[in-house]
């Protein structure tokens, strides 16, 4: 299978198990001269990473080899880096297609207990190995940092305020069968498994709710050279999520973050005095706040005493 980027081509070799990046033309020139085919074995692929294309951004496919996860790349040092693919809007649908082929496979072998460390690739043109990474660390560690203040001061805003906010983390979490599409929201956890050609179920899309509300801790151990198991121990359920080590840490961070911040103060509807004929409804308004949890059973026996008192 042939995926056409903007700065090289993807060749998918089931055959040979193997990825070819190539690049060709003025653009690939400029950046990579004339390298020879860059030939990665699928074994050797342990991360995979996608970014978006928009009508004014090209969107880049950037792998992680040995061990290692997908570096997180500005568009200037994904044109340059050799283990990574441009793309234009118009193939953004082929390029997610390839994504969630590769992050089966990557989880294929996983299950195989297929070591990527023990696999090389060839060719490409030479990395400014160096650089690159001096550069990836420091962007990557800005980001942890905005990432972690960001998260943190969501879920203190949240804490204070009735409205929902966007998603405080995206990611896939890699599961036996089939991946699924794991969002952290200030109020709960949406886990959704969709049906692919990657995927080898035929089940159809399946989803999962968790209110942030019932969660009392969440940890994290790791699993095998690519994976960490986040585990959410939620009232009555425990549900476990397998994501890349540092994405891993992202979902942990921000679910404690949200278990940490202080909790929204209830609203509770002070009742006017009524007439004795309507004592009946406002009881029944009391104990409907108490089984919904805004008021304890120490406010609603409060209130129910003053109203008997009037």
């Amino acid at each position: 299978m042939r995926y056409e980027g903007y700065n090289g081509q993807i060749v998918a070799d089931m055959e040979a198990s193997t990825l070819t990046i190539t690049r060709e033309g003025v653009v690939a020139k400029v950046n990579f001269g004339k390298g020879a085919p860059r030939i990665i074995p699928l074994a050797a692929i342990s991360a995979v990473r996608l970014v978006p294309a928009t009508r004014v951004r090209n969107g880049h496919l950037t792998l992680g080899l040995n061990g290692s996860d997908a570096p997180e790349l500005g568009l200037a040092l994904a044109a340059s880096n050799m283990d990574t693919v441009l793309f234009t809007s118009k193939k953004s649908e082929i390029f997610q297609q390839l994504h969630e082929w590769l992050l089966a496979v990557i989880q294929h072998h996983a299950e195989l207990g297929v070591d990527s460390t023990a696999h090389e690739a060839s060719g490409g043109r030479p990395a400014r190995s160096q650089e690159l990474s001096e550069m990836v660390a420091e962007q990557k560690e800005k980001s942890a940092e905005r990432g972690a203040r960001a998260q943190v001061a969501s879920a203190r805003n949240f804490g204070n305020s009735s409205s929902v906010s966007g998603p405080l983390f995206v990611g896939q979490s890699h599961e036996s069968g089939r991946n699924a599409t794991v969002t952290l929201w200030p109020d709960r956890i949406e886990r959704v498994k969709h049906s692919s050609m990657a995927s080898w179920s035929n089940v159809k899309q399946d989803s999962e709710v968790t209110p942030i509300r019932a969660v009392s801790s969440v940890g994290a151990k790791k699993d095998g050279i690519i994976n960490t198991k986040v585990t959410v121990y939620a009232t009555g359920n425990n549900i476990e999520f397998r994501f890349a080590h540092a994405q891993a840490m992202q979902f942990k961070n921000a679910i404690q973050a949200l278990i940490l911040a202080p909790p929204a103060a209830p609203v509770v509807q002070v009742l006017a005095p009524q007439n004795v004929p309507d004592l009946a409804d406002q009881l029944i308004r009391l104990a409907g706040l108490r089984d919904k949890g805004i008021l304890t059973e120490e406010e609603f026996a409060g209130h129910k005493a003053k109203l008997l008192d009037q």
